[in-house]
């Protein structure tokens, strides 16, 4: 599995230039099904993109789509907003896992989180936190809220 970081700031998700750590920086490629992301910043990600896991940390706002095998939000807000808006999580999806995390779903905007279910704050020291509102969904089948075993 490699690994590709965001290159920062807002843009489209589909377009391999936005995408650093690339294997052959002349030749750039969009992570695919069998790599991890890193999306580190501020500001709007548009298009569509299918990884297998994610990793998310900053004030972002997803308009296109992330499909993907298990998503974490480590610190900052993720805005899931607009009708194309979607996360897509087969496995689970953790907020707030290295200090305070977020999750604002609004404006037909849509979250569906796989088995594993939504995963708040669990990590010892970290908050995590959901908005639902102006339409948004948020589908899954099971909540974790609190810390692990031996946090207070």
């Amino acid at each position: 599995m490699a690994v590709f970081s965001w290159k920062g700031g807002s843009g489209n998700l589909a377009l391999a230039t936005n995408w650093l750590n690339q294997a052959n920086p002349a030749d750039p490629v969009v992570p695919d099904v069998n790599d991890g992301v890193l999306i580190v910043g501020t500001g709007s990600l548009t298009g569509s993109l299918d990884v297998q896991s994610d990793t998310i940390s900053g004030n972002l706002t997803l308009a296109g789509q992330i499909t993907t095998g298990g998503s974490l939000i480590a610190a900052g807000t993720l805005t899931v907003s607009g009708t194309a808006a979607k996360l897509i999580d087969a496995g689970s999806l953790g907020i707030g896992s290295d200090g305070s995390g977020s999750l604002t779903v609004s404006n037909h905007g849509g979250v569906t989180i796989g088995a594993s279910g939504l995963e708040l704050g669990t990590e010892q020291g970290s908050t995590g936190a959901v908005s639902i509102n102006s339409a948004g969904t948020l589908t899954t089948t099971t909540i974790f809220v609190g810390g692990q075993t031996g946090s207070p």
